[in-house]
């Protein structure tokens, strides 16, 4: 499973926040999406600068998920192969096969 990074850049000043940026690299596991986003936290306040963050009492937080990305597998049916795509990203903790997966799965595309 993939690790998503999403970053959050607050004013304490307004008591808000934008919304979240979805950084476009995904990560093998928590804790090098934890590394990077202590990384990009820094680099993006010291890009924004003292005089801004002091003003607006800036912060950047983050969070690390897991990905909602949309999973892909090509199958072979009636002698066609086909491409499924999987909604669910947590399916394969399931079942043990695709063909098991696909019992499970109420929302499937099936591209031909």
């Amino acid at each position: 499973m993939k690790i998503l990074l999403t970053l959050i850049l607050c004013s304490g000043i307004a008591g808000e926040c934008l919304p979240g940026y979805d950084w476009p690299v995904e990560f093998d596991s928590y804790y090098e999406c934890l590394q990077e986003g202590n990384i990009q936290a820094y680099n993006k306040l010291a890009l924004i600068g003292p005089e801004e963050v002091n003003e607006f009492r800036m912060f950047v937080k983050f969070n690390c998920s897991p990905s909602e990305r949309v999973d892909t597998w090509w199958i072979h049916v009636n002698s066609v192969i086909v491409n499924v795509i999987v909604i669910c990203p947590y399916i394969h903790l399931l079942t043990n096969s695709i063909q098991e997966a696909l019992v499970y799965v109420r929302n499937v595309i099936v591209l031909t």
